[in-house]
């Protein structure tokens, strides 16, 4: 039999100001870029042709443009490469299925298209101006931020989780980049879901995720173990949270091993790298680590809290073991949001 390979094409974006059209919104015209991945560029626009287009003026579009990124099949023999699949697809698939969930708190796609001279893939989305990282990072901002926002931004962030778990949606890379916020109205919105996954069956079976951003993945995100539930994203959440009272990255680094030993450093622990799912879910040290992880936070927050609430909230998320971590759904029903409403 003759072997197979598989090889990943990519094609860069050309960054450009120029007007796209889309089938049913019509034609926008990019303002500026605001945002930069591996895979995509994020553009600021504006819609051309409008009835309404001085009123319209200042109501603004995202639209993200993905690379051509495509897998060929090549047959040793033949040498002949065959086009296997656009995997940017994936992700505006989950945006249409998000779509009709219709929660506030996710971030709304209106209309999408191919290039069919370059492939771009092109994806319109609603606008929101800022993310957690790039507003709560300017000093000024980061003052502004008191027990109440707190809660307002956790609120949200859950209720958009519930619903992306509710329907078998796992993010897999909550941040605060993927967090948007508007200051105007304190709203917050879910973004980017191209590492997302639909999950048609239990989550206790291998799912392969396709990565993450170290400083906000979990031990079994960490370990490779392949076995994730909806609490992954929990635990993300939990790591925003703390970066946001203690004004600073809990579990920073590049590196999975960094980030494990960042873990271990500040849960006094001695997690191994190469420990499986299975001992990780054996790992019954739950009051022990929440006592530790809370005089963390106690030495390290900048926000004042009314009471001890907000510290049962908070370790509740960064459980290690995932069995003992709360989900979303439970989250919500906590005594420190009980007052907290959009």
């Amino acid at each position: 039999m003759s072997k197979v390979e598989l090889k990943l094409k990519e094609f860069p974006i050309t960054d450009t100001h120029g007007i796209y059209s889309f089938r049913y919104m019509g034609k926008f015209e990019i303002l500026c870029r605001i945002g930069k991945g591996h895979f995509s560029r994020v553009f600021k626009a504006i819609q051309k042709g409008s009835k309404n287009s001085e009123s319209s003026k200042n109501f603004h579009f995202i639209i993200k443009i993905f690379k051509k990124n495509i897998f060929e099949e090549k047959n040793t023999i033949s040498e002949a490469p065959k086009k296997i699949q656009f995997f940017e697809i994936i992700e505006v698939n989950l945006l249409r299925r998000i779509k009709n969930i219709g929660n506030p708190n996710l971030i709304k796609m209106y209309d999408w298209n191919i290039d069919r001279k370059t492939c771009e893939v092109r994806i319109l989305m609603e606008y929101v101006p800022f993310d957690l990282r790039n507003y709560f990072s300017t000093e000024s901002h980061y003052k502004d931020l008191d027990e109440n926002l707190l809660k307002k931004i956790a609120f949200q962030i859950l209720n958009g989780l519930n619903a992306l778990h509710k329907n078998r949606i796992i993010h897999f890379d909550i941040k605060p980049e993927n967090i948007l916020f508007d200051p105007k109205t304190n709203l917050v919105k879910i973004t980017d879901f191209s590492l997302s996954q639909y999950i048609t069956y239990d989550t206790d079976k291998n799912v392969l995720a396709n990565g993450g951003t170290f400083p906000y993945m979990p031990v079994e995100g960490l370990i490779d173990c392949k076995k994730y539930s909806f609490n992954y994203d929990v635990w993300s959440l939990g790591c925003i949270l703390a970066e946001l009272t203690c004004g600073k990255i809990l579990f920073s680094g590049d590196d999975k091993n960094v980030v494990l030993g960042k873990i271990n450093g500040i849960f006094g622990l001695d997690i191994k790298p190469n420990i499986t799912y299975d001992e990780l879910c054996k790992y019954n040290c739950k009051e022990d680590e929440k006592k530790v992880f809370i005089n963390f936070i106690k030495k390290n927050q900048k926000i004042t809290f009314v009471n001890d609430d907000f510290y049962d909230f908070i370790s509740s998320f960064l459980c290690i073991n995932p069995l003992y971590r709360i989900n979303s759904e439970e989250a919500l029903k906590h005594p420190w949001l009980v007052n907290s409403y959009v």
